[in-house]
């Protein structure tokens, strides 16, 4: 897994998830900005960016559902959906 910060790209690539033959990529706080060039400016995006081998990304994936499963065993549903919205959020490491 490699956590990279500040990545800048077009809006084609400005989405939260990309799986690529061996890479798996999560991005977060896309954000749209402006870049000057020289006297030109441009619209680009920035995020931060979460890349996993695909072996990496299953066994990351199996430990939430993990988690997931252990908060619904414990019981309150807002235990669970708070679970589950963590798992949305990529591991930071």
């Amino acid at each position: 897994m490699r956590r990279i910060e500040k990545v800048t790209g077009s809006k084609k690539s400005a989405i939260p998830f990309q799986i690529s033959q061996n890479t798996v990529y999560v991005r977060e706080n896309i954000e749209e900005v402006e870049l000057e060039e020289g006297e030109r400016k441009r619209k680009a995006y920035v995020w931060n960016e979460t890349q996993f081998s695909k072996d990496e990304f299953i066994s990351y994936l199996a430990k939430q559902v993990q988690e997931l499963q252990r908060a619904a065993n414990g019981g309150s549903k807002d235990k669970v959906i708070k679970t589950f919205d963590t798992i949305l959020e990529v591991d930071n490491g």
